[in-house]
């Protein structure tokens, strides 16, 4: 063999070492890259797989916050939550049960999602500690796998359901272990449920006690307005003697007046043929005389006509005042002439009016209508009027008066009596309050008067002195106004 190929061979040899070196890096290096390769993939998986567990947590407490917030009745609540926690937890029974004072109750809530039979339902049971009346501070876990013949472990937690009565969720989680996340988020729907409830129990107790108010409001209202009809009651009791006398002073003379018609009607129809008589004949002097008595008997006949006439009217307008004042309303948007209320109050107490008792009436002309209700205010005014001429003890002055000024129609009511002091002013418009002796008064006119004046956003003044008198003054703003 030459030198030549021995120098070639000794290349090729070298280079043979080279490239299988270069070879064994590039190998290690590939399994390097490899290794870290498959680090990175396999953390990439876990990464996602904790990614996908974190995205089924928010996606579980976001439908499970949603039907908490959207379910109104607590049963509906427990299922639908029950059910997505089941789901959730890859569970493969779920229930709800309660128990009351320590006692389990024959009532459990399920979920659409689990089937339970009744055997199921009986395993369940087991795992309430019924004896427990308190709110556990966390899930009760425990190792069910002897029972279930595999893997499996049992959650428990409980909630208020009612006053006496604990709700209690029980699972059963076919698993080697159950991982803290879980727990984690067991605990977050527990809090939930437990806000829910409360929420739905406080709810129910607030539309419960609002119920309840607006009953006793309406039953308030109801017995409002029967004190208002009994103080128009015993308003007109008052005005009972004076109101009847009133009637029958008339109706005596109309009486009267008709027997005296009557009694007459003879003698007239008598006079009546005598006087035609006396015509046919051409009888002068006898139809001078019929005529004379047919003018006097016809005067006298027209003046008893014109006194019941008077009486009837009398009659009729008293009766009137009685009428729209026994009238009970409640509407408040009529526009009322408040001198037309007090002139047929004050028509109606000058009925009962004592003999030394004057009762004077002004009202100003051209005043504004008021905004409110007529029987109402016609109720107040009469009030006044009862208690002022009550005051006088059957001697003395009452006035009443209407007048106005920039923005308000005024009434005043004012009396000779024997006032009042600083003491009884202030209890004056308290209810049941009365300086009356025992029967004569309710204690309920002013403070009816005043609410009354209140609904038609008016205000209502007393000035009064021990010896000296009283005066009311009631201030309502006109219609415009």
């Amino acid at each position: 063999m030459g030198q030549q190929e021995k120098t070639r061979i000794e290349q090729l040899e070298r280079r043979l070492t080279r490239e299988k070196a270069a070879r064994l890096a590039s190998e290690k290096l590939l399994d390097e890259y490899s290794g870290k390769f498959f680090a990175a993939n396999e953390k990439l998986k876990q990464s996602l797989l904790v990614a996908q567990r974190k995205q089924e947590e928010i996606e579980y407490l976001a439908r499970t916050g949603f039907s908490i917030s959207d379910k109104q009745d607590p049963d509906a609540l427990i299922a639908s939550t029950l059910g997505l926690t089941a789901d959730f937890c890859k569970a493969e029974l779920a229930a709800c049960f309660f128990t009351r004072q320590g006692n389990l109750l024959d009532r459990c809530i399920t979920s659409a999602s689990v089937t339970l039979t009744p055997e199921n339902k009986t395993q369940l049971q087991h795992f309430v500690p019924d004896e427990c009346t308190d709110l556990l501070d966390c899930w009760l876990i425990e190792n069910i796998s002897a029972q279930m013949a595999r893997s499996c472990w049992a959650v428990c937690a409980n909630f208020t359901y009612s006053d006496d009565t604990l709700g209690w969720l029980v699972l059963t989680i076919p698993a080697n272990y159950i991982d803290e996340g879980l727990l984690y988020i067991l605990d977050a729907y527990l809090k939930y449920l437990r806000t829910g409830i409360d929420k739905n129990r406080t709810t129910q107790a607030v539309d419960r006690t609002a119920n309840n108010m607006q009953k006793i409001q309406t039953e308030l209202s109801a017995t409002k307005q029967q004190l208002v009809v009994a103080d128009r009651m015993a308003a007109l009791g008052f005005l009972a003697s004076g109101v009847a006398h009133e009637i029958n002073n008339p109706a005596a003379f109309i009486i009267s007046n008709n027997s005296s018609l009557r009694k007459m009607m003879k003698p007239l129809f008598e006079l009546i043929e005598n006087y035609a008589q006396a015509s046919r004949r051409g009888d002068e002097e006898g139809i001078v005389i019929y005529q004379h008595e047919l003018a006097a008997m016809k005067e006298e006949i027209l003046l008893m006509l014109e006194d019941n006439e008077y009486g009837l009217n009398r009659i009729v307008a008293i009766s009137e005042s009685l009428r729209t004042y026994s009238h009970f309303g409640e509407q408040l948007t009529d526009q009322v002439d408040i001198n037309d209320c007090v002139t047929k109050m004050a028509k109606v107490a000058r009925a009962s009016l004592p003999d030394c008792v004057e009762l004077h009436c002004h009202v100003a002309e051209g005043l504004p209508a008021i905004a409110g209700n007529a029987s109402q205010l016609e109720q107040v005014i009469l009030n006044l009027l009862v208690n002022a001429i009550d005051a006088l003890n059957g001697k003395g002055k009452v006035e009443i008066r209407t007048e106005q000024n920039e923005t308000d129609v005024i009434l005043t009511v004012k009396d000779t009596g024997q006032g009042m002091d600083d003491v009884v002013k202030t209890k004056l418009f308290t209810p049941f309050f009365t300086t009356k002796d025992v029967g004569k008064g309710t204690g309920l006119g002013l403070s009816i008067s005043q609410n009354i004046i209140d609904a038609h956003h008016g205000r209502i003044e007393v000035e009064s002195e021990v010896g000296v008198g009283t005066c009311f003054s009631i201030h309502f703003p006109c219609s415009g106004n």
